[in-house]
């Protein structure tokens, strides 16, 4: 009797391209930072469902990513339209296993048995990407035998749908019945409807966070005249007018004082003001 599977089948074009072939290639990838890792999911979840006998997103593909990455904070990203609901159990609880802290990412669809990846985010760390999907609905599979196998995989169904409820439930605090019944009309929520449902915990933001700047320290006090020509040319000033400055400046600096302004002005007449308004800085 075949196993079922949980996918987004319903979805309009099934996220095909026009020549049938399917939009993800998928996979599970591994992107080091300093103090945690990304672990990005995208594809079918599961083997021999529609990515082939080795699958897109499997539990021995993302176990050992943890495994080599023990201890270590986790940001998991999920483009997935679903799959295998046992493979998808599996992975939830690996990831609830990590010992470390698990966030999850929804970057563009967690369907079906995706979705019970998702919910494997710590409290406070399930964030949705604006337009995305998280999606629900009743787990299904193609089967053949007698009366007692449809009827055993009948349960079987019923069973996964409960468990899903069950998770969907404890993740939100709303009634199992409130959850069985989003399970029954195959609901795709988005990213404020899951935030006010208390599925997710945020929309996140799509900008990307900068790159920390170390902060700027006081410029260097000039050693010579020329390096004093140099720093003025690099503000702006032509090379000419940055020499004259500089001889006007330097015999303030060379005798350890601060600018004498004064001394400047007079060296430079007209242009004194450009002079001071670039100087104070230094």
């Amino acid at each position: 009797m075949p196993l079922p599977y949980l996918t987004a089948r319903e979805t309009p074009q099934n996220l095909l391209r026009p020549d049938g072939r399917r939009v993800i290639d998928g996979g599970v990838h591994v992107r080091q930072a300093a103090n945690e890792f990304t672990l990005t999911l995208t594809g079918y979840v599961g083997a021999g469902v529609s990515a082939g006998e080795d699958g897109d997103i499997t539990f021995d593909r993302v176990s050992a990513a943890l495994r080599q990455n023990a201890g270590r904070p986790v940001v998991v990203e999920i483009n997935s339209q679903g799959g295998s609901p046992f493979e998808a159990v599996a992975i939830h609880a690996a990831l609830r296993r990590h010992g470390a802290p698990v966030a999850v990412h929804v970057m563009g669809m967690a369907a079906s048995a995706a979705a019970t990846i998702a919910l494997a985010a710590d409290p406070g760390a399930l964030g949705m990407a604006r337009g995305s999907r998280l999606m629900v609905h009743r787990s299904t599979a193609l089967t053949y035998g007698d009366t007692a196998d449809l009827a055993t995989m009948s349960q079987l169904l019923a069973g996964i749908d409960e468990d899903t409820a069950a998770l969907l439930a404890a993740r939100s605090g709303m009634s199992t019945a409130k959850a069985a019944s989003m399970i029954d009309a195959t609901t795709f929520i988005g990213a404020e409807q899951a935030v006010a449902l208390r599925i997710a915990d945020a929309v996140l933001n799509q900008d990307a966070e900068p790159e920390p700047q170390a902060a700027a320290g006081p410029r260097p006090r000039p050693q010579s005249k020329m390096e004093l020509g140099a720093v003025l040319h690099q503000a702006g000033f032509s090379r000419a007018a940055a020499d004259r400055i500089a001889a006007g400046g330097w015999p303030a600096l060379d005798r350890g004082h601060d600018l004498d302004f004064d001394l400047i002005t007079a060296s430079l007449g007209r242009g004194a003001e450009m002079l001071l308004n670039s100087l104070k800085g230094l």
